[in-house]
């Protein structure tokens, strides 16, 4: 049965309950429900504006503001390809393969909006970490496997 909401009233009801989910997905990486907050945003302020209730607009600031602060694993090698990156605890969880790995080539990744501390890391041999004010960043030799990432002490 059809409804009688206009159609951009329906849209923004349909974006604002898929972004409801987004939050609730344990496989979703930051930079990916990022990315589509920021074309729901858009979308809405673009082409829905006018069906965009108080509520609606209040539970997109909120969830945008989520993750806003949520680190994030950014520059990755095209030929790479991150199978995880999830936080558990206070530790960061990488699981990391390239199409052709090859351990005397090096590639590197940042981690944004980590906590400017020590961050011990594990895993891949060779793996090595500098922490800045803005990021952390990591290169290592391109190959399969597992970073852990554990806050140390300031």
């Amino acid at each position: 049965m059809p409804s009688n909401e206009p159609a951009s009233k329906q849209r923004v009801s349909t974006i604002m309950n898929e972004l409801d989910a987004l939050v609730s997905l344990a496989e979703a990486t930051p930079a990916w429900v990022e990315r589509h907050l920021a074309a729901a945003a858009a979308l809405i302020e673009h082409e829905a504006a006018d069906a965009v209730t108080p509520h609606d607009s209040a539970a997109l600031a909120t969830l945008t503001s989520m993750f806003d602060t949520v680190p994030q694993v950014v520059g990755v090698d095209a030929s790479a390809s991150l199978t995880r990156a999830e936080w558990v605890d206070e530790c960061l969880l990488i699981t990391i393969s390239f199409d052709e790995p090859d351990p005397d080539r090096r590639t590197m990744f940042r981690i944004v909006r980590a906590e400017p501390r020590v961050w011990y890391q594990t895993g891949i041999d060779g793996a090595t970490n500098e922490i800045t004010q803005s990021a952390v960043i990591v290169r290592l030799p391109c190959v399969d496997g597992d970073l852990e990432f554990v806050p140390g002490s300031y």
